[in-house]
C-alpha cells in the first residue's frame, strides 16, 4: 500500500475504535448503524486485498517447488509398482499408460506435470489391491494422491499471484475512495445528530476523520521457521492466519523468517505448512493493538 493509503486506512481504524467505544450513543440510529457497517465491510475488504499485495512471491515459488518435488519423488515408487504389475500380468495398455519420462513431472509446464502425475495416481487406484507384491499398499497410493492434490493447490499460489497483486492494488484504491466517501457524505453528516446529546463522542469522531500524522493501529507477527532436527532455516513455509476478520497468507523467506505487517488486532489461528513436513497449528494467538508479537522459532517436523 502507498503511504497515503496506509494513513487513510489508519484513520478508518481510528474511526472504528471511536465508534466501537461510543456504540451506546449511535446504535439506536438505524441509518447511522448501516453506515458504520458499510465502513466496517470496506475496512475488512482492504485488509483482505492488502494481504495479497504483501504475499512473498519468492516463498510461494519455493512452496510450489517443494510440493512438486515431493509428488515427483513419490511417483517413482508408484509408477514402478504399476509397471511391474502390468508387465507380470501382460497388461500392455496399463504399462503404456504410465510409460513416460518422470522428468515431465519435475520440469516444464505445471498443468502438464499435474496431468501426468494424476494419470499415474488414477491407474494406481484402480489396481491398488494388486500392488502389494510390489511393495505398494493402498496407504501409499492414498499418500501419493494427497501429494498430487497438494501440488495442484500450490500451482495457483504462484501462477495467479502477479495478476492477483495487480487486482489487489486497484481494489484497495477503489475501497479507500469508497471509505472516504462514506465518511464525508454519510458519517460526518450523520454525526451531527449527536453534537448536542453526546458532544465528547461527536468531537472525538470528527477528529478521527483526519488523515495526517495518525497513530498506527496495526500489530505485527514475527517468527522464524526451522527444521526441528537439523535446525535448518526453512524457506517457503506457508503460514495461514484465520480469524472472524478474515484470512491472511504469508510465506517464509530464504532465512525462514515470516512477517505479517499491518495486521488487524484480534485472535488468530495460525497454521504452518510445508510439503514433506507435518502441519503445525497455533490456536487463538492474540494480536494486540499497535504491538509487534514475536512468536520466536517455529520447529517443523519432517514426515
Amino acid at each position: 500500500m502507498k503511504k497515503q493509503e496506509i494513513a487513510i486506512l489508519n484513520s478508518f481504524q481510528t474511526s472504528q475504535l471511536v465508534l466501537e467505544n461510543g456504540k451506546l450513543v449511535w446504535q439506536g440510529s438505524a441509518t447511522f448503524s448501516n453506515n458504520v457497517t458499510e465502513l466496517d465491510t470496506i475496512v475488512a475488504d482492504i485488509f483482505k486485498y492488502k494481504n495479497i499485495q504483501v504475499t512473498d512471491q519468492g516463498g510461494a515459488k519455493v512452496f510450489k517447488k517443494m510440493a512438486r518435488d515431493l509428488m515427483a519423488n513419490d511417483s517413482v515408487k508408484i509408477r514402478s509398482a504399476v509397471q511391474n504389475y502390468a508387465s507380470d500380468n501382460n497388461l500392455v495398455d496399463v504399462y503404456k499408460a504410465v510409460n513416460f519420462s518422470l522428468s515431465r513431472l519435475r520440469y516444464g509446464n505445471s498443468q502438464k506435470s499435474l496431468a501426468f502425475a494424476s494419470k499415474i495416481g488414477s491407474i494406481a487406484e484402480k489396481h491398488e489391491g494388486n500392488l502389494g507384491p510390489y511393495k505398494v499398499v493402498p496407504e501409499d497410493v492414498a499418500n501419493y494422491m494427497k501429494a498430487v492434490e497438494d501440488f495442484k493447490n500450490a500451482i495457483p499460489l504462484v501462477d495467479g499471484l502477479t495478476a492477483q497483486r495487480k487486482n489487489a492494488t486497484k481494489q484497495i484504491a477503489d475501497l479507500i475512495k469508497k471509505g472516504r466517501d462514506i465518511i464525508e457524505t454519510k458519517l460526518r453528516k450523520g454525526a451531527t445528530q449527536f453534537m448536542t446529546t453526546a458532544p465528547d463522542f461527536y468531537n472525538e469522531l470528527i477528529n478521527s476523520f483526519k488523515i495526517d500524522e495518525l497513530p498506527t493501529h496495526f500489530t505485527e507477527f514475527d517468527m522464524q521457521c526451522v527444521d526441528k532436527v537439523s535446525k535448518e532455516k526453512l524457506s517457503g513455509v506457508k503460514v495461514k492466519a484465520v480469524s472472524p476478520k478474515g484470512e491472511m497468507i504469508q510465506f517464509s523467506n530464504p532465512i525462514g523468517e515470516v512477517e505479517f505487517i499491518q495486521f488487524e488486532p484480534g485472535y488468530w489461528d495460525l497454521t504452518f505448512e510445508l510439503p514433506g513436513y507435518a502441519i503445525i497449528e497455533k490456536k487463538a494467538v492474540k494480536a494486540e493493538l499497535g504491538k509487534k508479537l514475536e512468536l520466536g522459532v517455529i520447529e517443523l517436523v519432517e514426515i
